[in-house]
């Protein structure tokens, strides 16, 4: 699922490229958090992965006569957008520039089928008899290895599938 979060903090990422005069050395607390829930949800600054050396600003402050890229995109790091354009526009209205994001999903993957067990299966004395010889194979050689009882069930439905595809190959 696409995630897409348009930010302002008001704070800056880095000191040197987002800022102007930058501070440097600076450690602010908000970017300290920031960069946190970023990497925590695993987000990122769509603008400055597309423009990782620019110094373009979103917004002046004539209190300080400074300018700063406050304003971003944080999006999922897992691609599941295609991000055509990251630009920021001519500021009105607002000391902030407005940034434009262009974007498009990619196209969905085909759906691998899932495998099933067929019920039937469950009626033939020699497969359950099999099945039964399989489990209790898996479970002396691997009970105590695994990392997880999530891991232990994920192993132990390949188990089964790979008897049952064998049996039912062998059958058929």
């Amino acid at each position: 699922m696409p995630i897409i979060c348009p930010v302002d903090f008001n704070c800056v990422l880095d000191e040197v490229l987002d800022r102007s005069p930058p501070r440097v050395g600076t450690k602010l607390h908000m970017t300290v958090m920031l960069r946190s829930v970023m990497d925590n949800l695993h987000l990122v600054d769509i603008w400055r992965e597309m423009h990782p050396t620019s110094t373009t600003f979103s917004c002046y402050t004539p209190t300080h006569g400074a300018f700063s890229r406050l304003d971003r995109f944080l999006l999922a790091s897992n691609g599941t957008l295609d991000v055509r354009r990251a630009d920021y526009q001519v500021r009105f209205l607002s000391d902030h520039s407005p940034l434009l994001l262009e974007c498009g999903t990619h196209a969905p993957r085909p759906a691998i089928p899932l495998w099933r067990m067929r019920p039937e299966l469950l009626g033939d004395l020699e497969y359950r008899r099999d099945i039964q010889e399989a489990l209790t194979g898996y479970f002396g050689g691997n009970w105590t290895t695994a990392q997880s009882r999530g891991i232990e069930w994920e192993a132990l439905k390949v188990a089964i599938r790979g008897e049952s595809l064998t049996k039912t190959f062998v059958r058929n």
